[in-house]
């Protein structure tokens, strides 16, 4: 239950306003809306939320899910369609981007630690251990060794085309 309360908080507080708005956008500088922003991705983790959307990352204090604030955003060019918390990192599905890895050890100013760019669209990832799998669209799924996170490589393409 406290689950769904943090959720509705997270997207009640992006439609009633705040510099993540879930309905209106970002915004341009006269305060206007520019295109509708929207929340693909969303993990909750030890009172913050994690939300991937359409032009980058939004970290959420949602202790009080009452009362969610914004403690950051950080822009990336593409929209984030998927993402996965762990220890002091974020791993984010970016489309034509690829794969993000972002240092949230400090939630108020996250940081963009790597990026892997792939021929395809990343849409979804998983990630167990050194790895993570990357759901590339045609370019069926890619596995990424993560030893390094500096810098992540390809080790396998498996394709899925029938």
């Amino acid at each position: 239950m406290r689950i769904l309360t943090v959720l509705l908080a997270v997207l009640l507080h992006g439609v009633a306003g705040g510099s993540a708005d879930a309905q209106t956008g970002r915004g341009n500088d006269d305060g206007k809306s520019t295109e509708v922003t929207r929340i693909l991705a969303i993990v909750a983790r030890d009172g913050l939320a994690y939300i991937g959307q359409t032009g980058g990352l939004v970290i959420r204090d949602v202790s009080d899910p009452t009362r969610p604030i914004d403690l950051s955003w950080l822009p990336l060019p593409a929209t984030v369609s998927d993402l996965i918390v762990e220890g002091s990192h974020a791993f984010l599905a970016v489309g034509t981007r690829g794969l993000v890895i972002v240092d949230i050890s400090d939630p108020e100013a996250p940081v963009e630690q790597a990026r892997l760019d792939t021929d395809g669209k990343v849409k979804n990832l998983a990630r167990t251990g050194a790895y993570v799998f990357l759901a590339d669209g045609v370019n069926g799924l890619l596995v990424v060794d993560l030893s390094a996170l500096d810098d992540p490589r390809v080790v396998a393409r498996i394709s899925t085309s029938g």
